[in-house]
């Protein structure tokens, strides 16, 4: 006799109410034994062994969305990962619900009956396992183009706690696909799928956030999954959260940055030293890879360029001479969304590092808290004092930035085999850790609260005593001093690229646009001073220069609306990266 197991929440009670009414009527056929979680409720307590076990040795697996408890979505979430047939239900008339499922859009693809009483859950499931299809396996795990061992399933926001994650990932020097839910909320459940491979870190929500609900029904589901695989497994949350009992021994809570930093280490550890042998896995999935048909070795490609960065000279087309966009001080690349920015701006950092005179310094900075910077600007002042202010800013970071990215390259050399230049340059950026080497937004933010502290805007303030001051909060002495370290560095051979992206990120539509337009001109403004610095300046009376280029990936939307507020807006050069009609282009991405 075939058996199935029905998963459903606690809530609503008239959803629980319908289904065992469902199972009683369906098991009295004596064609198939159905059973539910509650069977295996002991004193109200449930033991999740138990329904692991019954969802391994059945045939169906049942599930009711209505409620989309996160107990429910992590055994769909295993199920999947054993290949099970799935049937899944919802009630019609639980608008809650419905609006939950509509959000959880990966689920939107698997198909779901809709019910309202206990004999359309009957009539839907016999004609589910009366269909020739439902025999076959309904959801298959894919194999992927790009094996990364590591998934990381992003927050919804890019708090403190999520880039603190971020930066332990990266400086594990783990191979990492990033799942991140403010490029995108969910992916397609087969992309998860394709996915996960060697171990997964999936950041659940606080309670107190916004959006919550989605994204722990995303990470509930994925972590299922990877639970059936086998694979290794960090679930972790922001308190105050409450672990659902599927998983409630496995999650882990913290409280601040430090306790999120030494969990994540802990995971991250055993990971490092296993990279070996993930590097032999790759080696024989490329192997098996050389045996399959052409078709079957097309790759469409990732519907987000940060996927597959190091893929993506794989499929790139060039519609433009990229050499166009580095050949001033400042460039701007601009597009709609959706054009290829962020896939333009991988394919000429990996083209660039391809010459090891070239170092390129990319900087994404994620979900600023404009908010600040804002605030900051409003302070009555006179305007090119606000503007001084932002160029200033803006050459903090840049330089501070460009420092922490020849410092991070210098890490991967062995202590022998650096020299005399960078064993000093090395040595003076970690005695400046606390300028250098923390996360560009802590670097911004931590600016902005001493600017406001200072009260250099303040009025009755005079312009010299503001332009002292600032050079103090931005270390202005210590950033000619990178200069002079950088010019041992890099020599005429040599050549330093900043690529900005994500500058779009921060947009807040509404909020002072003015002010923010002011922002991002700043930048464009500081760029041409920083390049001035950089190619003529002494040291002990010898001329020294350095060749410096930058470029800004821009959305063409806000361009447009940046530009408008721009003193000279007929001197700002840019690349548009699509232009609409232009079919010679088409033909060659056709092609």
């Amino acid at each position: 006799m075939e058996t199935g197991f029905f998963a459903y929440s606690g809530q609503p009670k008239s959803s629980g109410d319908s289904i065992e009414e469902a199972i009683k009527i369906i098991n009295n056929t004596g064609d198939i034994l159905l059973t539910s979680w509650k069977i295996f409720s002991i004193n109200g307590k449930t033991i999740i062994e138990d329904i692991i076990k019954a969802i391994d040795n059945a045939d169906y697996f049942c599930a009711d969305l209505t409620g989309l408890s996160d107990n429910v979505i992590f055994e769909l979430g295993y199920a999947i990962s054993k290949n099970k047939s799935i049937f899944l239900i919802l009630d019609s008339s639980h608008t809650e619900s419905i609006r939950k499922y509509n959000e959880l859009s990966l689920l939107t693809t698997t198909g779901h009956k809709k019910y309202i009483n206990s004999l359309d859950i009957v009539e839907s499931f016999n004609s589910f396992i009366s269909k020739p299809v439902v025999k076959e396996k309904q959801v298959k795990r894919q194999s992927s183009n790009s094996i990364k061992p590591l998934l990381f399933i992003k927050g919804q926001f890019d708090s403190s706690y999520s880039r603190a994650i971020s930066t332990k990932i990266l400086d594990s020097k783990i191979p990492c696909t990033i799942d991140d839910a403010s490029e995108s909320s969910v992916q397609p459940v087969e992309w998860y799928l394709e996915h996960l491979n060697n171990a997964v870190l999936l950041e659940f929500s606080s309670v107190s956030r916004q959006g919550y609900e989605l994204q722990n029904s995303k990470c509930s589901l994925v972590a299922g999954i990877a639970y059936g695989y086998g694979l290794d497994i960090l679930m972790l949350a922001e308190k105050p959260y409450e672990a659902p009992v599927d998983y409630r021994n496995v999650l882990i809570t913290y409280e601040d940055k430090k306790q999120c930093e030494k969990i994540v280490s802990e995971f991250l550890e055993p990971l490092k030293n296993n990279l070996l042998e993930y590097y032999s896995q790759q080696r024989t999935s490329q192997d098996r890879k050389k045996q399959i048909t052409n078709f079957q070795r097309i790759s469409f490609g990732e519907f987000l360029a940060e996927h597959e960065s190091d893929e993506l000279s794989d499929y790139y087309v060039e519609t433009f001479n990229l050499d166009e966009l580095i050949k001033n001080d400042y460039n701007i690349v601009i597009g709609r969304k959706g054009t290829g920015k962020t896939a333009t701006l991988y394919y000429l950092k990996n083209r660039l590092e391809k010459d090891a005179r070239n170092h390129v310094c990319l900087i994404k900075p994620m979900n600023l808290e404009i908010d600040s910077l804002v605030n900051i600007m409003q302070v009555p002042s006179e305007e090119y004092e606000r503007g001084y202010l932002v160029q200033s800013v803006w050459k903090f970071l840049i330089y501070t930035e460009i420092a922490k990215s020849v410092y991070l390259k210098i890490e991967t050399k062995p202590l022998y085999a650096l020299n005399t230049n960078e064993l000093e340059f090395k040595q003076f950026v970690e005695e400046n850790s606390e300028l250098f080497l923390k996360d560009f937004s802590d670097r911004l933010e931590e600016k902005l609260e001493d600017i406001r502290q200072s009260n250099m805007l303040s009025e009755g303030n005079s312009s010299s005593h503001s332009k002292i001051k600032l050079a103090e909060i931005i270390h202005e002495k210590i950033l000619a001093k990178i200069r002079n370290l950088l010019s041992s560095l890099f020599d005429k051979e040599k050549k330093i690229v900043v690529l900005i992206d994500n500058l779009d990120k921060s947009w807040k539509k509404n909020n002072k646009l003015d002010l923010q337009s002011e922002w991002i001109l700043g930048l464009l403004s500081v760029t041409g001073k920083i390049f001035r610095e950089l190619s003529s300046f002494t040291i002990k009376g010898k001329q020294r220069e350095i060749d410096f280029h930058l470029t800004v990936f821009l959305r063409s939307d806000i361009f447009k609306y940046i530009i408008e507020k721009a003193s000279e807006p007929d001197k700002i050069e840019y690349t548009n990266l699509l232009k609409l009609g232009d079919k010679d282009i088409l033909f060659r991405i056709i092609e």
